[in-house]
């Protein structure tokens, strides 16, 4: 059975972007180099033994451990208790597909998994989760992808202005050959992943009035993440991008210090946003890109069996979840249209505002050439 550990608070996390994080393993492993470096350069007497006798030893010694690595891996796993975290709540739609899968998890091993499931961001924020997941001090998490920029530059495509026109889109590049080459590259830092999809976006909310031409973000002081790209994006619309922390938004917009911002319906939710900020436009901005990362270091505890058992299911599963946030999104803005917002409008054609934000896409490729693969590929699907 899962097993749900609650928190009466909701932390709400902020992801940002346009830095990068420390490679934990890469620092392990570097350092044990630096420290084996260093005790050999001491002065101190090593005895090196070159007889075959010593070399056929030694030989015999690593294929032994070779083989009891080998045998290791093969044992059946006996029985393994792993942590999820997510950020929604226990209830929501979102955490409901994600308690679907981990109890076809549970199920299809056996038992030799159980699942117990963080909500309301209990076990911290995203870039703790990833470290923790490279240790293996948790075992699962839900995480925003932008965050994983700071692993590759290949994910700072999905941060792009107008990336995405849809779920459907988005659904449809995941199972992209360059997408899956995408998830590869985490590996090396011990992180698994096996989709990625967008469960909303992150659209324009203004104090005064809605946007119905690009004109209209000229002059707004408007509330950005500290993300390169959304600070270049607001700058070639026209407005004067502003870093505000997200626990000062509510009170940012009804004072005067911001004009606008923008997020997903979850967000003006929970929130209560309508209240300070009541116009809202329904465009594609910023895409909300999900995942779901497994630390590779938990997976390789796994006889072969069962990690394979539980790779399948993720691959097969984590489209339907994702497709659950956003729905569960896409119902709480109509909410917000039918029952908070004063006015709002809907943006059909977004090429005027693709021209003016052009630059955007031009200065990422020359900072990060490898990204215009997957940019193609993005467009290639549309």
């Amino acid at each position: 059975m899962i097993s749900y550990y609650s928190t009466v608070s909701l932390i709400t996390q902020q992801i940002t972007g346009g830095y990068k994080m420390k490679k934990y393993a890469g620092m392990i492993v570097g350092g044990m180099a630096f420290t084996m470096a260093a005790l050999s350069g001491c002065g101190q007497n090593v005895k090196v033994e070159t007889t075959a006798a010593a070399v056929q030893t030694r030989t015999a010694a690593a294929e032994t451990k070779a083989d009891e690595s080998k045998t290791d891996e093969s044992k059946p796993t006996e029985g393994a208790t792993w942590k999820f975290s997510c950020f929604d709540a226990e209830g929501t739609p979102y955490v409901e597909a994600y308690k679907a899968m981990w109890d076809r998890v549970e199920e299809e091993t056996g038992g030799k998994i159980k699942v117990e499931i963080y909500d309301l961001g209990q076990l911290g924020n995203e870039s703790d989760l990833l470290s923790m997941l490279q240790t293996g001090g948790i075992d699962a998490a839900q995480i925003g992808a932008s965050l994983l920029a700071g692993y590759d530059d290949a994910f700072n495509v999905g941060d792009l202005p107008f990336i995405f026109d849809s779920y459907e889109h988005a659904d449809r590049f995941a199972k992209t050959p360059e997408a899956e080459e995408m998830y590869a590259k985490l590996e090396d830092d011990g992180l698994k992943m096996y989709y990625m999809g967008i469960i909303g976006y992150r659209q324009p909310n203004l104090v005064k009035k809605v946007i119905n031409s690009p004109d209209d973000f000229k002059g707004l002081k408007w509330r950005v993440m500290d993300s390169p790209i959304q600070i270049k994006t607001m700058e070639a619309l026209g407005a004067n991008p502003m870093i505000v922390a997200y626990s000062e938004i509510y009170s940012a917009l009804d004072t005067g210090v911001v004009d606008a911002w923008m997020n997903d319906g979850v967000a003006f939710k929970n929130l209560s946003i309508a209240e300070v900020a009541p116009y809202y436009t329904d465009m594609p901005l910023f895409a909300s890109t999900q995942t779901c990362i497994v630390s590779k270091k938990s997976l390789d505890a796994l006889d072969e069996e069962t990690r394979n058992t539980v790779e399948s299911i993720l691959k097969e599963d984590l489209p339907g979840v994702v497709k659950a946030g956003w729905d569960q999104n896409k119902a709480g803005l109509e909410d917000l249209k039918a029952n908070a917002f004063k006015e709002y409008s809907v943006v059909e054609d977004t090429a005027p505002y693709l021209e003016k934000v052009q630059g955007v896409y031009d200065d990422l490729v020359k900072d990060y050439p490898d990204c215009q693969k997957y940019i193609d590929a993005i467009n290639s699907v549309r």
